[in-house]
């Protein structure tokens, strides 16, 4: 988007931690990096389909032009009704980024459709903790925190994240 325009966040399900971390972690990040770019409306896709289709044929409808992308709170069937809604209206002009790194995230990155996807690895969230807790038992030093991996998966390093964890 070249650090401008438009842009809309299909939210996780109302009121829980991923919902709000979601969302604001990426509209205050953009806000601070890419100030001229402008969140235009965000909503719940509850993840399912149909409702993010429809909310996402609204928003082409509503914001035209101006709408220049999207960002997925999941990249399951959030994402599945982001592209539906896409392939309806054929604005192949959108920049649609997601979270998460399930199979079908993948395979969409891979056509294309999709530009970057967040590296969430369901085997490092569980080993972190198991290995902090050994540690910590064995009486070494654990950290009051340990983030796990930051990584971006793009069209270009999409194989070194295959084969999908689910």
């Amino acid at each position: 988007m070249n650090k401008e325009g438009g842009y809309c966040i299909v939210q996780h399900l109302p009121g829980t931690t991923m919902a709000y971390g979601r969302t604001y972690a990426v509209s205050t990040e953009l806000h601070k990096l890419a100030p001229k770019m402008m969140c235009l409306d965000k909503q719940s896709g509850e993840l399912n389909v149909e409702t993010t289709k429809n909310i996402v044929l609204k928003w082409l409808s509503t914001y035209g032009a101006q709408l220049k992308g999207i960002v997925s709170a999941d990249d399951s069937d959030m994402l599945k009704g982001i592209v539906s809604a896409i392939d309806a209206t054929g604005r192949n002009d959108i920049i649609v980024v997601s979270n998460g790194n399930c199979g079908s995230g993948m395979e969409y990155l891979k056509q294309g459709r999709v530009r970057a996807l967040t590296y969430q690895s369901a085997e490092t969230d569980g080993a972190i903790p198991i290995e902090l807790t050994i540690d910590y038992f064995n009486g070494l030093s654990v950290a009051p925190i340990k983030y796990l991996p930051i990584r971006i998966i793009t069209a270009e390093n999409v194989q070194m994240f295959l084969p999908a964890q689910w």
